[in-house]
């Protein structure tokens, strides 16, 4: 696989799913696609992007975890899918050989052509789960984006990374807590699901809670 360092626990893995590995990610989405929903945070306003969860939901309105989608329709999460795993082990133990714990829940994001995310840290797990720098894997599918990824201050300098339709990102340890978001999504690239994807992009983030 190739593998670039981005930070010194940072992964960024080029071109590494395959056409049936991101067709399997397409199809889990497309069958899924009911249930995604616009967030809307504790200030009102609403995120400029669609989400849903699998193993626990995650809340845009308190940053918590919960059995039940508290803040959307009070229905029970959906469960997280063992192809996920199976999908990120070969990159989780590539990034981080001795990391046991395993990966648990998984926030998907559905980003049409104006859709971004601006700058966050994803500090809502577990203390324990943080502390240990857990770290996180994120599968892209569909359109390219500019992902943005900078330090453990929100003023710390950007690095940009073109993700495109089969890459992978792991990032853990001392870099779990820095600072990243979307700021472009480039529908003008076209890969072979952007038709599914109304020209979009899907993310799939995996977390140990």
């Amino acid at each position: 696989m190739k593998c670039e360092k981005v930070y010194e626990e940072t992964f960024y893995y080029q071109s590494a799913l395959s056409y049936l590995e991101q067709k399997s990610l397409v199809k889990m989405y497309l069958k899924m696609r009911d249930t995604f929903y616009i967030p809307k945070l504790k200030s009102g306003h609403s995120m400029n992007l669609k989400m849903t969860c699998l193993g626990l939901h995650w809340s845009a309105k308190d940053y918590s975890y919960n059995d039940i989608r508290k803040d959307v329709d009070n229905q029970p999460v959906l469960p997280f899918d063992p192809i996920l795993t199976q999908l990120a082990d070969r990159f989780l133990h590539s990034s981080f050989p001795h990391y046991s714990h395993g990966l648990d829940i998984a926030i998907c994001n559905y980003y049409a052509p104006s859709s971004t995310l601006g700058l966050h840290k994803d500090d809502s797990e577990s203390l324990e789960s943080l502390n240990r720098g857990d770290p996180i894997v994120s599968f892209s599918v569909g359109a390219t984006c500019n992902f943005q990824m900078g330090g453990l201050k929100r003023s710390n300098p950007l690095k940009t990374i073109e993700l495109n339709s089969g890459d992978v990102l792991v990032f853990g340890g001392t870099d779990r807590l820095r600072y990243h978001g979307v700021n472009k999504i480039k529908s003008s690239i076209l890969s072979p699901f952007s038709s599914f994807l109304n020209n979009g992009r899907v993310n799939f983030t995996l977390r140990k809670l």
